[in-house]
């Protein structure tokens, strides 16, 4: 075999096991979050799970919420997938990609046999329809996942070829997500831009309806290549962001499965033989965005926005005014991962040298002093309207007033939020991101200066190289150096503060068996179903 090749090889292989290390839990569980658990299901029912938040557009190109990923996942498979011990494998493939020699060309053998929920086949004209949809519509969220694909071809009707401008590290990944979902062609032929408004995909759901604010209606595919493996009639997502709403539905059986469950309820679950708790060690982060110069819109030539958080020296003065020890105590009951980067502990590629800048007032005020600027320093910060959020938004709030900051807190609903931040309508915003198990997936779109989920329009040549290079770098030392090189210069320009990693807490009845919930933290239901008898 060619180095080249053997590299690349051992990249996936690697990628693999990187996969496999993300899920290593750090609190106790009562059930796994891998294989499904109990007896088998019986067929046919109706299940009922609650949304931590709604969801957005249901269209893969433009979606960019946790909510829609749920959704995703469950009626839009990608070409690659999490298993349940956390590797990537084949789901719409037949197999792993192949590379070339020189890594530039990469070859996708699909499933034989498969159907979109509308019963037209899913081929490689589909693929190769998706995948340019996604790497050329203006304003696709999936563009910068794919910058180095400069060609989709259709090979035959089972096989597509990608060709890349560099090597591409990330690309199993990137084509295990929303990037990888394909589309009906048909549909997306009869509804073009409208295609949210009844999305057509593979999966062992498809979409009945959608009332927004209220529920997401899914039903069991009879195209489905896999359906006698699917037990379930019907799924109702329900979103609710009050996260005691959500545990009180449960307890009173409007609800089957939380997805997710507030740390000062995970006691009360334990406790409780109808309730079954599971516990997962995501890659998911929160974090705060700075608007630094978004004027119009994510892409856009950046400008003057009216905000004193554009001063470097501000920036630092209120992240040295957080106490994210305390934030994950008072907030969280202790149960998060206090964070200074967007890389998971339990991540190969975590920069274990780190350190966070501690609580340190007297600095924080002498920075603020030092920048001139009006004081109290007037600053709005839009958080995500759940309790929880808003909790932390108000503890937030009072520290940094410590150093000379008013913070004019506003709750957000999730999907009207990611709107005003993607068009540049915000000063400062909790911007929670569920994670990607290869490290390019929490870095790239949000810090490159052409990155899709650069909210507040940060622009560096330095970091743009770094992040360019680690994406075709093969050799997973020299990757792991580059993303630490990275995570540094972030950490000096604050255009985000990171301020912890999540660990997820989901609680279902315990006549619910079947149920999966991975490393990416997505609820998956195929599986799921009633025990028999109960």
């Amino acid at each position: 075999m060619p180095r080249a090749r053997l590299i690349f090889a051992l990249f996936i292989i690697l990628l693999s096991v990187t996969a496999l290390l993300t899920r290593a839990p750090t609190a106790p569980a009562q059930s796994p979050a891998g294989a499904p658990q109990g007896p088998p299901p019986k067929r046919g029912g109706e299940l009922i799970l609650s949304m931590f938040e709604d969801a957005d557009r249901l269209d893969p190109t433009f979606g960019g919420t946790a909510g829609g990923r749920e959704i995703f996942f469950n009626m839009c498979e990608p070409l690659y997938d999490l298993s349940a011990d956390g590797t990537i494998v084949p789901r719409l493939a037949a197999e792993l990609p192949r590379f070339s020699s020189d890594g530039l060309t990469v070859t996708i053998l699909l499933r034989r046999n498969v159907r979109f929920n509308d019963g037209t086949p899913m081929d490689a004209q589909a693929v190769k329809i998706t995948l340019d949809r996604y790497r050329t519509l203006p304003g696709s969220r999936r563009a910068s996942e794919l910058s180095a694909v400069t060609d989709v071809s259709v090979v035959d009707p089972r096989t597509v070829r990608l060709t890349l401008s560099r090597p591409l590290a990330p690309l199993l990944a990137t084509l295990s997500d929303r990037a990888g979902m394909v589309m009906s062609s048909t549909q997306l032929q009869k509804l073009a831009d409208n295609f949210a408004d009844n999305p057509v995909c593979v999966g062992p759901f498809s979409f009945v309806e959608r009332v927004i604010g209220d529920r997401i209606v899914l039903e069991r595919s009879k195209y489905y290549y896999d359906a006698n493996n699917v037990y379930l009639d019907r799924v109702i997502f329900k979103p609710i962001p009050d996260e005691n709403v959500r545990f009180l539905n449960l307890r009173s059986g409007d609800l089957h499965i939380v997805d997710r469950l507030a740390a000062s309820d995970i006691l009360a679950v334990q406790r409780d033989p109808k309730f079954t708790l599971l516990t997962v060690t995501s890659n998911g982060y929160v974090p705060i965005s700075i608007n630094i110069a978004n004027v119009a819109g994510i892409g856009q030539t950046p400008g003057r926005i009216d905000s004193p958080m554009t001063d470097l020296q501000l920036r630092e003065a209120f992240e040295l005014a957080l106490d994210r020890d305390r934030i994950n105590r008072f907030v969280f009951g202790a149960k998060q991962l206090p964070a200074c980067n967007p890389i998971a502990p339990v991540n190969a590629y975590y920069p274990k040298d780190l350190t966070c800048p501690g609580r340190n007032i007297a600095r924080a005020k002498e920075l603020v002093g030092r920048s001139g600027a009006p004081t109290p320093v007037t600053v709005e910060l839009t958080v995500p309207n759940t309790p929880v959020m808003v909790r932390m938004g108000e503890l937030i709030q009072s520290m940094v007033r410590d150093a000379g900051f008013n913070i004019a807190l506003r709750p957000i609903e999730a999907a009207t939020g990611l709107a005003a931040n993607t068009a540049g309508r915000f000063q400062m915003s909790v911007t929670p991101w569920s994670g990607r198990v290869d490290p390019d997936g929490n870095l790239y779109a949000f810090h490159h200066s052409k990155g899709s989920d650069n909210y507040g329009n940060a622009q560096d040549p330095e970091i743009d190289a770094l992040l360019d290079k680690q994406r075709v770098e093969t050799n997973f030392e020299a990757r792991k150096k580059l993303i630490a090189e990275v995570i540094a210069k972030i950490q000096a320009r604050r255009n985000v503060i990171y301020l912890y990693h999540q660990n997820l807490f989901a609680a279902y009845s315990t006549r619910v068996v079947g149920f999966q919930m991975f490393a990416d933290g997505m609820p998956r239901l195929k599986s799921a179903g009633f025990a028999a008898g109960r």
